[in-house]
């Protein structure tokens, strides 16, 4: 799910670090606004804030058709990030639950479970999120009379684990972090003893709001097991696709060795919340057409070498 979010989203850092920087030439972006590699960064870094660590008891969340248990352990927020919280980590016991009616998801489930419903337990969990987890649980905190603790352990063993479990998610949090109208987004790495690690995600950017499956390797090779995909109760309008291709074009040329060269260029234009990316508040674009939003150009060069045997 990682490598899947990465290979998706870094389209838009890329792009909307060209154009920021083009938008920085001749024209300074206001100090409230910081172009999209300097976020994505600084959410990578960010780890457990030791001064927000709880022994917890039942604390629930329900996303959709997701529900989470943190039934006993340790609960540490990551450090805030301009005023917001965006992800917790823990340590003990926890339970999660999903109330499928698509029979096609429970037959998917079956398959991969062995039963058609997700009722499994986990030990640790890795949360990121934008819509307003961290209030929720900061809320049944006060509310049980938790105080903060120290668990210095605790704080070490996760830093490691956050440095390396950020990035994939820290992309699809910059996505709303500079978009007009954010979208709620919550994600769920939850480790369980027999079936190892797996994920949980609800995002409303998907068309499939819902997703529960698994990474996982097999004779060498990378694999994504998608235990059950499907639009949720809370799905909203599908939002405008991310990028709307304008034109392409394939040069290629056969050498004599069989050899096939040549190079795919495809031009896009961003749509949606890429357009946050792309248009900075500054000078360098307060004279753009809306109409003809930024577009980039992509070129990728292949070569293919045709198999003796083939004909």
């Amino acid at each position: 799910m990682r490598r899947v979010l990465q290979a998706v989203l870094t389209a838009s850092l890329a792009m909307g670090a060209c154009l920021a920087s083009l938008a920085a030439e001749g024209s300074s972006l206001p100090n409230t606004t910081e172009r999209p590699r300097e976020i994505y960064k600084a959410l990578n870094a960010l780890r457990i804030d030791s001064t927000q660590i709880y022994a917890v008891s039942e604390i629930r969340l329900r996303r959709d058709a997701v529900s989470l248990i943190f039934s006993d352990g340790v609960l540490g927020f990551l450090q805030a990030y301009d005023g917001r919280v965006t992800g917790v980590v823990f340590s003990g016991r926890g339970h999660v639950s999903a109330n499928l009616r698509d029979p096609a998801e429970k037959q998917s489930l079956a398959h991969f479970l062995g039963v058609p419903l997700l009722d499994q337990s986990f030990s640790s969990a890795y949360l990121r999120f934008d819509d307003g987890s961290a209030e929720e649980i900061l809320d049944q905190l006060r509310r049980s009379g938790a105080n903060p603790m120290s668990a210095d352990d605790f704080v070490s063993t996760w830093d490691k684990s956050v440095a390396n479990l950020n990035p994939a998610q820290s992309t699809r949090l910059l996505v709303d972090w500079v978009a007009e109208t954010p979208v709620p987004f919550f994600y769920a790495e939850l480790v369980d003893e027999r079936w190892g690690a797996f994920d949980i995600l609800i995002d409303g950017r998907r068309t499939d709001t819902v997703l529960i499956g698994q990474d996982r390797w097999a004779a060498g090779n990378h694999f994504y097991d998608v235990w059950a995909s499907f639009a949720g109760s809370n799905a909203s309008p599908t939002p405008p696709p991310a990028f709307v291709p304008v034109s392409y074009t394939v040069d290629t040329t056969i050498e004599n060795d069989r050899t096939l060269e040549g190079t795919t260029t495809i031009e896009v234009r961003a749509g949606g919340v890429e357009n946050a990316l792309l248009r900075w508040k500054s000078r360098a674009f307060s004279r753009c057409n809306p109409r003809r939003m930024p577009m980039v150009t992509c070129s990728i060069s292949f070569r293919t070498r045709r198999s003796p045997k083939t004909r």
